[in-house]
């Protein structure tokens, strides 16, 4: 399955109890007009909080191979969309990405032993544990750009 979005990704160290400040500012945020269809965000970590495990391609930001709840998933960049201002005071870069996702026996058969081999016997991995807050939305050009919540 593939599927192609324009996201801004912003990254921090630590748990999301280390940045109070930003949890408050996304969970308090209405970018959209109030409708019951746009749902609060919401913060989502792994099943089982288990990590998600990379590929590294060394040298290469454009691109993301990884290992995510018997997945394989592959995500590359498109391209740069340019610099957006959000509520007047934050800025993000906002990019298209590319995401392909391949599951079931023969792709786990194909591939899962290369995210679980030993420092030094397969590719290089690295595993990240992360938490994750989504705000899906669709801006509808016939509307004036209005926005929905998906």
């Amino acid at each position: 399955m593939m599927l192609s979005s324009q996201e801004v990704r912003w990254f921090f160290k630590g748990g999301i109890g280390q940045h109070q400040t930003l949890r408050n500012r996304v969970e308090g945020s209405d970018p959209f007009h109030r409708d019951a269809s746009v749902a609060r965000p919401q913060w989502k970590g792994r099943i089982d909080d288990q990590p998600d495990v990379y590929l590294l391609v060394p040298g290469q930001g454009d691109m993301g191979i990884k290992w995510r709840e018997g997945q394989l998933q592959i995500k590359g960049l498109q391209s740069p969309l340019g610099t957006q201002l959000f509520s007047g005071r934050r800025e993000g870069r906002v990019e298209r990405w590319i995401k392909w996702s391949y599951e079931g026996e023969p792709i786990r058969q194909a591939f899962a032993y290369w995210f679980r081999e030993p420092a030094g016997v397969g590719p290089l991995v690295v595993e990240v544990f992360k938490t994750r807050c989504l705000r899906k939305a669709r801006i509808d050009p016939q509307s004036g750009g209005a926005c929905q919540a998906l």
